[in-house]
């Protein structure tokens, strides 16, 4: 799947408030795992996406205690039924997710308001 640089700065932002808000409300309740290492989130062949990604979903399975990110295909033609994708992930694999998105879109090009490029004025 693919997604827009302002999708994945705008997911990891998610993931670090939702991690916040779980810590708040269960304290002491992260499930042990282990963290992926940086190698595991790097892209690996074949690197033709499913699809891109329209709308992204976060939540919290309280009875798994696992992370669930859901993601939903960008359609251009709505009579079509989207793709969807879901994954249940635990509090460490998400927040090394979420730092990877991160480090991800500051090593891309900057957006247009940052590069020093204006459009000219009409």
């Amino acid at each position: 799947m693919k997604l827009e640089k302002e999708q994945a700065r705008a997911l990891a932002q998610a993931i670090e408030e939702l991690l916040e808000n779980l810590s708040e409300q269960f304290p002491g309740d992260e499930a042990a795992s282990l963290s992926p290492l940086s190698d595991d989130l790097l892209l690996k062949e074949p690197t033709e996406p499913l699809f891109a990604i329209g709308q992204i979903g976060l939540g919290f399975d309280q009875a798994r205690n696992m992370i669930v990110l859901a993601m939903q295909e960008l359609l251009l033609d709505e009579s079509e039924e989207p793709s969807t994708a879901r994954f249940w992930i635990t509090r460490d694999q998400v927040k090394a997710l979420s730092r990877h998105a991160l480090e991800v879109v500051e090593q891309g090009r900057p957006s247009p308001r940052t590069n020093g490029y204006y459009p000219a004025p009409l």
